[in-house]
């Protein structure tokens, strides 16, 4: 933030995989999700970013507040880049 006082971040929350049982979890609300969800919204706050949680993919992205750019308008870019990153997720 001290660098690029701008910024934006986003993560996906990757499935578990158990070779043993041969399971592989799917894509909504994955457990990885949801305890980096509620550590992100202890740790981070709501001052600065926007939080925008797309539970169908694991998805969060917290968008910084701080820049003229519309919310929305940004919110449709890292989507986008999302989408272009992982290309075997469902569509959003």
């Amino acid at each position: 933030m001290r660098d690029y006082p701008t910024t934006s971040f986003g993560f996906i929350g990757a499935r578990t995989i158990d070779k043993k049982s041969n399971m592989v979890e799917n894509f909504y609300n994955t457990q990885r999700f949801r305890v980096y969800r509620k550590i992100v919204a202890q740790k981070i706050g709501f001052d600065t970013f926007e939080h925008f949680v797309y539970e169908a993919i694991s998805g969060y992205l917290l968008i910084n507040g701080t820049e003229p750019i519309l919310i929305e308008d940004r919110e449709k870019a890292i989507i986008s880049m999302f989408a272009n990153t992982y290309q075997n997720l469902i569509d959003i």
